[in-house]
């Protein structure tokens, strides 16, 4: 089932250059030493965090959260050719 954003699939927006966030899950040896996520998506399109007192928002294409699996992502043909752009998938 193809991922949709405001009634439109994901890959069939254009017309504007398409950015995505995934969220990686928190790995095992940064809870361990009490680490804690700082990134809240509160809907599939923004995500936001505490910065000097203040909430930033960033919005996005899409949202990919750390309980979303990596296939599903590529499912989407993310992670190949987008209407015969390259799109590449980096982690940061």
């Amino acid at each position: 089932m193809p991922l949709t954003m405001r009634g439109k699939p994901v890959a069939m927006r254009q017309g504007k250059i398409r950015v995505y966030a995934r969220i990686r899950p928190m790995l095992p040896f940064e809870a361990a030493k009490g680490q804690k996520a700082v990134l809240d998506s509160p809907d599939e399109l923004s995500l936001n965090h505490m910065w000097k007192g203040a909430k930033r928002e960033y919005n996005f294409d899409a949202v990919f959260m750390p309980d979303v699996p990596q296939e599903k992502v590529r499912a989407l043909g993310l992670s190949s050719k987008l209407h015969g752009e390259e799109l590449q998938l980096e982690t940061c």
